[in-house]
């Protein structure tokens, strides 16, 4: 089926606010000489003479300031005043006395908070990634497989996660962004494409009282937002590969070109569950103009596999 006509999108491009990445030079100059980036981020963010398993952090440029994600979690940010995170990533405690994880009740006031980021990196991490939603989780996979550090231009790569635009233009929305989840980008057409994942547990793919999937509404909004935000799509990941270029000593080719379809990445399955379950999400995503790419695991995907979703949505 065709896709169905697109609401029609009246000012948006006057009253949204344009979509943006920018990180002035001294930030990043400024990044490149702290302790936490030079001995901790930076060697789990690149690929490490080939070693694939490093790359367990994901840096992602923001305006003036810059993400750093584990395992679907913000592990940190970085920005004019330093790095941060979240309270419950580093609430962690020592006990001087002894070994181990267990404590005694009557121990409890010899326990000392973590007072730097850098000697306690590892048991920060281990708590962001305990947090990930499922999602979340599923993404960061395709971003460990197929980071833009991996050495590969010629690759489809994750340029970016958490894509966020302004979606105060519409008057039926309660939030103040539109979050896509993945921004895959193609060197060989130089072009990037937005991309929705959700899992087959998640009710937004399910068909309800003959009503259409409420994902599928979802991405027509992200749809006018690709459409409208083109141009400024191109010099925000433009900027982003520059910061990227800067900070990590990499040479990605700029992009050219914003596919304006946005496709639902659909994953969380088995094989036994693929007739039953996934088959009805893939035809109601059909009859309502969404391309759906199904992986059951998005741990098993391979470059060929990036080639085709790029293929199936142009």
């Amino acid at each position: 089926m065709a896709d169905r006509p697109e609401p029609p999108m009246n000012d948006m491009v006057d009253t949204f606010r344009p979509f943006s990445r920018s990180v002035k030079a001294s930030l990043l100059n400024k990044l490149r000489k702290q302790d936490l980036f030079r001995s901790k981020l930076y060697p789990d963010i690149c690929d490490q003479q080939g070693q694939s398993k490093c790359r367990s952090v994901f840096m992602a440029v923001r305006n003036n300031s810059l993400d750093f994600y584990h395992r679907g979690g913000r592990l940190f940010t970085y920005d004019g005043k330093g790095f941060s995170t979240h309270l419950k990533y580093c609430s962690v405690f020592k006990n001087p006395n002894k070994k181990g994880t267990d404590v005694r009740e009557h121990e409890l006031p010899e326990l000392k908070r973590i007072d730097s980021f850098v000697s306690e990196y590892k048991r920060v991490k281990e708590l962001c990634g305990l947090y990930s939603g499922q999602e979340a989780a599923g993404v960061s996979k395709l971003y460990s497989r197929f980071p833009y550090t991996a050495g590969n231009t010629k690759t489809i790569m994750v340029l970016d996660i958490e894509a966020s635009f302004d979606s105060r233009a519409r008057e039926d929305s309660g939030d103040t962004q539109d979050r896509i989840d993945l921004v895959l980008y193609c060197p060989n057409r130089k072009a990037l494409l937005f991309v929705e994942a959700k899992t087959i547990a998640n009710p937004d793919v399910k068909t309800t009282q003959g009503c259409a999937p409420a994902v599928c509404s979802q991405i027509t909004r992200y749809r006018q937002q690709v459409r409208v935000q083109k141009k400024h799509i191109l010099k925000a990941y433009r900027k982003t590969i520059e910061a990227i270029e800067c900070i990590l000593d990499l040479s990605i080719e700029q992009p050219m070109e914003v596919i304006e379809n946005v496709p639902l990445l659909l994953f969380g399955f088995n094989g036994a569950q693929k007739k039953e379950n996934v088959k009805p999400i893939e035809q109601a995503m059909k009859d309502n103009g969404v391309t759906c790419l199904s992986i059951g695991d998005p741990s098993s995907v391979k470059p060929e596999t990036l080639e085709s979703w790029f293929k199936k949505v142009t």
